[in-house]
């Protein structure tokens, strides 16, 4: 088998596990980063479970220097991601002279 075909075949190999496994991992991210606004939001909340008599209180609040400098990092890194995988879907073709 040619150096050229085994070459292929891994980046295709290599190339479906990131395609699949990117969305994955920023819809993961940005789930837990909508959980924390959300929990900021509620600055205090108590749960109670009556059957198993459970209850816990939960004081979150964060700063609101914190809360944006999140929302700026995601969104950084959301937007930068999506520019690093187009670049690789459709790259650039050279100039020609």
């Amino acid at each position: 088998m040619p150096i050229e075909d085994v070459r292929s075949q891994l980046y295709n190999i290599h190339y479906d596990a990131y395609a699949k496994s990117i969305p994955k991992i920023v819809k993961i991210y940005l789930i837990a980063i909508g959980i924390i606004v959300i929990l900021n939001g509620f600055k205090y909340l108590s749960v109670k479970i009556g059957l198993l008599s459970l209850s816990f209180d939960l004081n979150f609040d964060l700063a609101n220097s914190v809360i944006i400098s999140l929302l700026c990092t995601t969104t950084a890194n959301v937007l930068g991601l999506m520019y690093i995988v187009a670049n690789h879907l459709f790259p650039k073709k050279p100039k020609a002279e």
